[in-house]
């Protein structure tokens, strides 16, 4: 009895920090999307002037930093599903959902791509030597970045559901 409230307490306490990791993920994603949604929309060619390229930048460092706590956040989604896994298989079947959900929309790799786009924005150097990767416009990219966010509150969602059934499965066992 003790291991299982042991169990679902570390189980409460790595899917606060999983939502830690979202929140962080989503702050990053909306930065970067008000960000660049701020930006002149430079004519094919044209180069930024300066004050607009370190605000391009500024917008391209938060989004790769999205990517990243994306990505740390896809692993603990993992790492949760594997928690509850005999604990209590309906907690990991949410955590599955989510790491589903990004995985599925294939969002570390796209959000990685909308960044490396963003640092081509207004630098026409940088995009001809990356032709890889589509250079959008800044009202694409501020809309692509919203799109990510709105993934990114799915997946905390899924995290709260998880964390209610890891407490309630908790408290279940105590009343018995």
């Amino acid at each position: 009895n003790e291991i299982e409230r042991a169990a679902g307490k570390t189980m409460e306490e790595k899917a606060h920090e999983a939502k830690a990791l979202a929140k962080s993920a989503r702050e990053s994603q909306e930065k970067a999307a008000e960000q660049v949604a701020q930006l002149p929309q430079p004519k094919p060619g044209e180069k930024l002037d300066p004050g607009a390229g370190a605000d391009r930048d500024a917008a391209a460092e938060a989004q790769a930093q999205a990517a990243r706590d994306t990505k740390r956040l896809e692993q603990a989604l993992e790492g949760l599903q594997d928690l509850a896994k005999e604990a209590n298989p309906v907690a990991a079947q949410t955590a599955k959902e989510g790491q589903d959900l990004l995985e599925n929309k294939n969002e570390v790799k796209n959000m990685e791509d909308l960044a490396r786009g963003m640092e081509q924005i207004g630098d026409p150097q940088k995009a001809a030597e990356n032709k890889s990767i589509k250079t959008p416009t800044p009202s694409e990219a501020s809309k692509q970045g919203d799109e990510h966010a709105q993934t990114l509150k799915q997946v905390e969602k899924q995290l709260d559901n998880y964390v209610v059934e890891a407490v309630g499965t908790q408290l279940d066992k105590l009343r018995s």
